[in-house]
């Protein structure tokens, strides 16, 4: 992934999640926020659901969207399949 491009996202309502994507081969997703919080941001992974390398948390992507939830002060690592 070193020559992905790098975008970042974050959740408009509050900033508490972001979103860091290596172009169409993986994310990070971050809860900064002491409260469980549900994902829906912009997504350059292809449609599918991806498993977080970490702790195993389901997460889709649909039409351009990644949706799920976020675990207070949690952090997802998810690759392309």
């Amino acid at each position: 992934m070193v020559t992905e491009n790098e975008l970042i996202y974050s959740d408009p309502s509050d900033g508490a999640v972001i979103e860091i994507a290596r172009g169409d081969k993986g994310a990070a997703i971050i809860n900064f926020s002491a409260q469980t919080h549900s994902v829906d941001l912009p997504a350059s992974l292809p449609n599918g659901e991806y498993k977080d390398a970490v702790y195993g948390k389901t997460f889709k992507v649909a039409d351009g969207r990644i949706t799920g939830e976020a675990a207070p002060n949690g952090t997802y690592i998810l690759y392309a399949k």
